[in-house]
């Protein structure tokens, strides 16, 4: 039975998309959300968000049992959240993106599964972000060819064996559908 499933990848890669259509793979799966000091982006509605409480004090990020920064914001969860989750019969899901962080949940927990969602993002995928962000061309550059996103992947290339799936991000429905097939074999 998975305990965890913890989804990570750079920026565009699909992460917060497999996180918003958590529905999809079943009743039991449930989103932990993380808080953060970060304000919300043009179309993220702060209200209806399945993956942050956003605009959170700084100290209240900072008691939370797991925080770090990431381009100036703080964010936070803590682990009760997801023991909470597993004692009612839910597989929590969680987004967390440096590989330290990702292992010490697989060590923590240890049915744990790790999805990397990458991509070689191309003008559809820069225009499906743009579209899905209402952020400017600008925005999303930055976002996604800053040198922190340069050295999340090399993270991730040096430690490809901590993740029992990795998803590529074609744009379309196959993405999502695949996560699904992985997630159906590896819950019972």
């Amino acid at each position: 039975m998975i305990e965890l499933v913890i989804i990570s990848g750079v920026s565009g890669s699909g992460k917060s998309y497999l996180i918003s259509n958590y529905k999809f793979f079943g009743s039991e799966f449930v989103v932990v959300k993380k808080k953060t000091t970060r304000q919300p982006r043009i179309k993220e509605d702060s209200n209806n968000n399945t993956e942050f409480f956003f605009s959170v004090s700084k100290e209240e990020v900072l008691y939370c049992e797991n925080n770090y920064y990431f381009r100036d914001h703080l964010y936070g969860f803590d682990c009760t959240d997801i023991d909470d989750l597993i004692m009612q019969n839910k597989i929590p899901m969680i987004i967390i993106r440096r590989v330290n962080e990702i292992m010490a949940l697989k060590m923590r927990y240890k049915n744990a599964v790790a999805i990397l969602c990458e991509t070689n993002l191309n003008s559809d995928g820069l225009n499906n972000l743009l579209q899905r962000n209402g952020s400017s061309l600008e925005e999303c550059q930055i976002r996604l060819f800053s040198i922190d996103e340069k050295i999340i992947k090399k993270e991730y290339e040096k430690r490809y064996t901590i993740f029992d799936l990795i998803l590529e991000n074609n744009y379309d429905s196959t993405f999502l559908y695949a996560a699904k097939s992985f997630l159906d074999r590896v819950k019972t």
